[in-house]
């Protein structure tokens, strides 16, 4: 399986995801360039999780826990 490596925009973490995948990203205004591009920015799933909690969507916020409670519990296995 071949991984692609990102770096978290928010805390400069790595972030391996498949090559057919992208990490989380985030889509935004930014107001404090001229022009207000749009930006987008790769999140780790910690960061990720963060902002769902400060935005608030409890979906996302719990098909995201399940996502990565399922990672913790596969990289447990292999460790043992």
């Amino acid at each position: 399986m071949k991984l692609d490596i990102y770096e978290c925009d928010r805390c400069r973490e790595k972030i391996e995801v498949k090559a057919d995948r992208k990490p989380s990203t985030v889509e935004h205004i930014d107001g404090r360039f001229s022009g207000e591009e749009k930006e987008t920015v790769h999140l780790c799933d910690d960061c990720y999780t963060t902002f769902l909690y400060m935005i608030d969507t409890k979906k996302e916020r719990r098909k995201t826990f399940d996502e990565l409670a399922e990672k913790f519990a596969t990289e447990d296995e292999k460790a043992s």
